[in-house]
């Protein structure tokens, strides 16, 4: 990537920049594109950023991502998910950047899905037939987002409340923000199933819950979900016996990190 990127002096002018809903999502839009690669594409998992991107400013894991969904809504950035890992692509980029890429590296963060698609199914169609292929398109993926995310969210808002029931003094988990489910539906997919990751957030979020330094730091839902500490904590607890549940609970937190042979 370069070593910086543009920031148009229209920028002030823009609509779309001015409906953000406050300075600090305006200040993350700027740093943002500051961190675009050739594409205009950045990795928008709200830890990696505050790594690399936000390395000093005081804003949460939940903060930021509002501050994506902001500019999601206004029309900045496309926020998007790709085998469950969350991306943003900003929108226009290539109007205020002269990218050259015989100097840059391809970009190796995927595009969002919905514009692929799309481009390739209409290709030499007519504007007009594009328009409503489009409209179909959307239309069919309402639909079958109507019935299929209601469910889906239901049960990763059970695995919240898994942590909010344990968590102890550390800080509640206020709502499922898209980075969070991302997440939980890898740890539901490298587990096996909700039930198992509902079990292995449980104990792990009593282990943390008691440990002094996770008090101390305020440490979140977001930080037990993050490179598979909910696993590495569950297995602490059951090593040390230093959990309370029900024989199925304990079977099944067994089976999600392969401490029941049987």
């Amino acid at each position: 990537m370069a070593r910086g990127r543009f920031i148009s002096n229209t920028l002030g002018g823009s609509k779309k920049f001015s409906r953000l809903r406050n300075d600090t999502h305006r200040l993350a839009y700027v740093m943002l594109v500051t961190h675009a690669d050739v594409a205009g594409r950045v990795d928008a998992y709200p830890p990696l950023l505050r790594g690399y991107a936000y390395t000093l400013m005081p804003w949460t894991d939940d903060q930021i991502q509002a501050a994506l969904e902001d500019m999601h809504r206004v029309g900045l950035i496309t926020l998007y998910t790709v085998d469950n890992e969350q991306y943003a692509e900003i929108l226009d980029f290539d109007k205020h950047n002269k990218v050259r890429a015989d100097r840059e590296k391809p970009s190796d963060i995927p595009c969002p899905p919905e514009s692929s698609s799309i481009s390739r199914e209409n290709a030499g169609s007519t504007p007009q037939q594009v328009e409503v292929e489009v409209q179909v398109q959307v239309q069919d993926k309402v639909q079958v987002q109507e019935t299929t995310t209601s469910s889906n969210n239901d049960d990763l808002e059970t695995l919240v409340e898994a942590w909010n029931t344990n968590r102890g003094r550390l800080p509640a988990a206020a709502k499922l923000t898209s980075g969070r489910a991302a997440r939980l539906r890898t740890l539901v997919r490298d587990l096996g199933g909700t039930d198992q990751a509902y079990a292995a957030i449980t104990i792990a979020a009593q282990e943390v819950s008691r440990d002094d330094f996770w008090i101390k730091k305020q440490y979140g839902f977001d930080n037990l979900l993050a490179n598979q500490k909910v696993i590495q904590k569950a297995e602490t607890a059951y090593n040390r016996g230093s959990f309370d549940h029900d024989q199925a609970e304990i079977d099944r937190m067994l089976a999600a990190i392969g401490g029941n042979d049987a």
